[in-house]
């Protein structure tokens, strides 16, 4: 991964979503194509869906994220997670994690995260807050559908499971000139 692009991509996205708009956007010489689109729970439009789907896909493929969350000095705190499930129609992502691991009771004191995803010139970035009333069928099949869990733990009542219901999603795609930010909340 390209520190440099990485650090682009971060900027450029914070500077975006920090700006709220819909244009074209110039900073420091460089031109952004910027669209930020806010959803409420119940809006069931095709462009909601298209933008979710083409997170969702891109997420599909690239399972591999960057979480972050902020350790108990309220320092931030980041390591790689696998996305292990993604309900579209829920708008939520899935995720499975030891209950002795820091993680778990850095979520606990504090369930707002953030994930971000780069592959192919392309970020997307998740922000929610995390649950942990995950269904015990739902934890069956993430446990069950993964090839490395089973053979990290002995039962799937190990580990803690934990959703992240999706409340904003950035998908910056650098491919394009000039590159392209969609920005879109969900209520």
């Amino acid at each position: 991964m390209n520190i440099t692009l990485l650090k682009m991509v971060a900027a450029y996205t914070g500077i975006i979503a920090f700006m709220g708009c819909n244009s074209s956007t110039q900073h420091n010489n460089h031109r952004i194509n910027t669209t930020s689109v806010n959803f409420s729970s119940n809006t069931d439009t095709s462009s909601n869906i298209t933008q979710m789907k083409r997170a969702a896909d891109f997420l599909k493929l690239h399972k591999d994220v960057a979480l972050a969350t902020i350790d108990k000095d309220g320092n931030p705190a980041i390591r790689f997670f696998q996305v292990m499930r993604i309900d579209e129609d829920a708008k939520t992502l899935y995720f499975a994690t030891s209950p002795q691991k820091e993680v778990y009771k850095q979520l606990q004191n504090n369930p707002n995260i953030e994930i971000l995803c780069l592959a192919d010139n392309i970020s997307v970035r998740i922000s929610g807050s995390v649950k942990f009333d995950v269904s015990d069928e739902i934890c069956q099949k993430i446990f069950n559908d993964n090839s490395v869990l089973p053979r990290l733990y002995k039962r799937y009542t190990d580990l803690a499971y934990f959703s992240l219901p999706i409340k904003k999603v950035d998908y910056f795609d650098l491919n394009p000139t000039p590159p392209k930010l969609e920005s879109f909340t969900f209520r």
